[in-house]
């Protein structure tokens, strides 16, 4: 998964409400959700030798506040937390999760 959506740059509190949930959306939800619906197939070919992979690529955003760059980074942290959680629970499924920080 590597969709992102940059909302305008600028002061986190001036951004629209709608840009943000549009940020929420993109960077948070939807690989959320893509994670889910591809769950069936994942888990019917997963055994013990051979374990599916969910790769995530993620953003030195999520490790750093840019000024300016306020949903990204808040989007791209919750993006990380989350497959760390879905790292865990899939794990269960023989499923691994991943990911990758270019740069």
């Amino acid at each position: 998964h590597s969709a992102a959506f940059f909302a305008p740059i600028g002061p986190l509190i001036e951004m629209d409400n709608a840009q943000f949930r549009e940020a929420m959306a993109t960077n948070l939800e939807a690989p959320l959700f893509l994670t889910k619906s591809l769950l069936p197939n994942l888990k019917r070919c997963a055994t013990e030798a051979t374990k599916p992979r969910v790769l995530h690529v993620s953003s030195g955003a999520a490790h750093n506040a840019y000024e300016g760059w306020g949903s990204y980074c808040i989007t791209k942290a919750g993006f990380n937390m989350m497959y760390r959680v879905l790292a865990g629970e899939l794990s269960l499924d023989n499923i691994l999760v991943g990911s990758v920080r270019p740069g």
